[in-house]
């Protein structure tokens, strides 16, 4: 019996490497903003849209892989 369907395998993967690759990006973003590269308007908006590609790709792996 296994543990976890082999379909779900890789939206599990990227839903567990989603927290790591969130604090990354946040801290990356932190750095370029007291850096002064970018203002905090900038990076606010860049770290809701990497949110909410990472969201969609989930979304769409699950849709394609529910049958």
């Amino acid at each position: 019996m296994r543990m976890f369907d082999k379909k779900w395998r890789n939206v599990m993967a990227f839903a567990l490497g989603l927290p790591t690759a969130i604090f990354s990006i946040s801290l990356c973003l932190r750095v370029a903003v007291d850096s002064g590269l970018l203002s905090k308007r900038i990076s606010n908006v860049v770290l809701v849209a990497f949110l909410a590609q990472c969201v969609a790709v989930l979304v769409l792996y699950a849709v394609r892989k529910k049958n």
